[in-house]
């Protein structure tokens, strides 16, 4: 059996899903998934094709489609546009074909296999059992359908017609319309995104609805935490770092801060984690009650490289922040495994912070930790020209740390540094 999908959209090529077969006993199951456009661009065309065993369904439309309020009918096409739509079951075809002309008035048809017969009233009747199966499948009608029940019944109707979709595209064509509303309350909004978190079971759409919301919402600390609780929930850490770098453009408070932490913490990908934390601590102010809190995601990056990049934006971007943290940046340093990654660390934060005398000694022990003769070496000489040469703890701290250098090469041009 074949399940084929196809759509298109003012000459726009969309998802084509891959043909699949499946033994004769058994059924296949199918859903629909189409892009709309929902930009200034109002003309829309619209193919979808359905075959399993026993039955198969075919819809093609062109043009803006408004159901009347009971949905049994069609109310009207835009100009130029048509509706065809035709089902056969055990080899009976029936089929009505709906065309507005230029003046939008419609011409109905329909047709019993090749028969046309007349549309009053068998056709009508058919038409009006079949549209219920028509808009779960499809979002046929969906922005006018979503105001004109968002009208009269508010997001709990708009929440309850979308609970009977099937689809997960659907339903997020559903809740794009929901979330475009004028005067959602927050109230309303939180609402809307826990029924986003518990209907759409895909990442990518539930990704792009909440991309949806803007960012001037994020400022409810209430709201931010039912927001970013949703996306904790996308699986795809592609998706749901999408997400928090739509988050991040808008400024957050404390809270916000540290949900996102937490959201950036439940990421698997070293990558896309890094990636967010960068970005976070670019567009974000580090609040100080959080920076333990921030070096401990970083801390959970098992790449030495993504951890190293994190660490190098943290100490390049956040100076002021270094000093009254500064033991435990430098033993969260210490842990990167690669000595190449905490060598370029350590360097980083001897160039970035401005070194109290105890601080001095606190980075010399810190190096020592660095297994690599070469890259010791390397730290301790770029010391040598910033410490301050008249404090004697810094210079033993110094030549304790030279001593644990293996190399006689390269132990004599560290201390060859201190003269």
């Amino acid at each position: 059996m074949i399940a084929c999908i196809a759509a298109a959209h003012l000459g726009l090529l969309f998802d084509m899903h891959l043909l699949q077969t499946s033994p004769a006993t058994t059924p296949v199951h199918t859903s629909t998934e189409v892009v709309q456009d929902t930009s200034v661009r109002k003309r829309r065309t619209y193919q979808y094709t359905h075959t399993d065993n026993n039955q198969s369904t075919e819809i093609n439309y062109d043009g803006e489609i408004a159901f009347t309020d009971d949905e049994k009918d069609i109310k009207s096409i835009s100009p130029g546009g048509f509706f065809k739509f035709s089902k056969t079951t055990f080899g009976n075809r029936r089929a009505v074909h709906i065309e507005s002309n230029s003046n939008g008035e419609l011409k109905r048809t329909y047709y019993v296999g090749k028969t046309q017969e007349p549309y009053e009233p068998d056709g009508r009747k058919w038409l009006a059992d079949m549209l219920p199966e028509v808009i779960a499948n499809t979002g046929i009608g969906a922005e006018e359908r979503v105001k004109r029940i968002y009208a009269q019944k508010g997001i709990n109707g708009v929440l309850q017609a979308i609970e009977s979709i099937s689809s997960d595209y659907t339903k997020s064509i559903y809740f794009g319309y929901l979330l475009q509303q004028n005067g959602l309350k927050e109230k309303e909004l939180s609402t809307i995104i826990n029924e986003v978190s518990d209907q759409v079971n895909s990442d990518f759409e539930k990704s792009k609805l909440l991309q949806k919301v803007s960012g001037n919402y994020l400022q409810n600390a209430t709201l931010t935490n039912t927001y970013l609780d949703a996306v904790k929930g996308i699986s795809s850490d592609f998706e749901k770092a999408k997400v928090l770098s739509h988050v991040l453009s808008t400024k957050l408070n404390e809270s916000g801060f540290t949900k996102s932490l937490d959201a950036v913490a439940s990421i698997s990908s070293d990558f896309e984690k890094s990636k967010v934390l960068t970005e976070m601590l670019t567009k974000q102010e580090l609040p100080d009650t959080y920076f333990k809190q921030t070096l401990t995601v970083v801390s959970g990056i098992s790449s030495d490289f993504e951890k190293s990049k994190v660490f190098n934006k943290l100490i390049s971007t956040k100076p002021k922040v270094l000093n009254e943290h500064f033991p435990l940046l430098l033993e969260t340093i210490t842990k990167i495994s690669s000595d190449f990654e905490k060598s370029k660390t350590l360097a980083t934060l001897l160039k970035n912070a401005q070194l109290s005398e105890t601080q001095y000694v606190q980075w010399m022990g810190a190096v020592t930790h660095v297994h690599s003769d070469f890259e010791k070496g390397k730290l301790l000489q770029q010391a040598s020209r910033t410490m301050p040469k008249d404090k004697p703890a810094v210079i033993e701290a110094y030549k304790k740390a030279a001593k644990t250098i293996s190399s006689d090469f390269e132990y004599r041009k560290v201390m060859d540094n201190l003269d």
